[in-house]
């Protein structure tokens, strides 16, 4: 076995897809550009952490089970006059969520209380949080199931694990 085998095998035992992408082209910059050990690792290791970053973040929306499309971008603060620009920045950060408080979002249907409430959530993903968007009927009767075959805490306790909670 060639050393470069048994080094891409090494890296894939440690889960570091990034480096073993990327580690052959990144020896011949660093060489062709005269860098150094120190230089090259930095490199591979900011490179593995900026991909790492990235799939965690695809990984939180799509577990999120969040609606597509429904970006802070597309919103139209018009909507929702009583909102003012910089609380909605406020709840974007979701810094409320360290303290376990809760908001509600109230309005006449199609003034975008659902396009708010699931662009702020993927924001909160965006910013490494546990979000999970439910309707309050899914939920209900996911309660009940779990309830009915005696799993209800095991439900609980999963439903514990998320920073925020969409109901819808």
């Amino acid at each position: 076995m060639k050393d470069t085998d048994q080094l891409e095998t090494l890296l894939r035992s440690f889960y570091l897809s990034s480096f073993v992408r990327n580690y052959q082209d990144f020896a011949q910059k660093a060489e062709k550009q005269k860098l150094g050990h120190i230089a090259y690792l930095h490199e591979l290791a900011h490179t593995e952490s900026t991909e790492r970053q990235s799939r965690r973040t695809e990984r939180l929306i799509t577990q999120a089970k969040l609606p597509r499309g429904k970006t802070l971008d597309a919103f139209k603060l018009s909507k929702q006059p009583s909102l003012s620009p910089g609380r909605l920045k406020e709840l974007a950060e979701g810094n409320f969520l360290d303290q376990c408080e809760n908001i509600l979002i109230f309005g006449i249907p199609g003034s975008g209380k659902t396009h708010l409430a699931t662009a702020l959530a993927r924001e909160w993903c965006l910013r490494g949080r546990r979000v999970l968007y439910a309707t309050a009927a899914m939920l209900v009767q996911e309660l009940l199931i779990a309830k009915r075959d005696l799993r209800l805490n095991q439900l609980i306790k999963k439903l514990d694990r998320y920073d925020a909670l969409i109901i819808d």
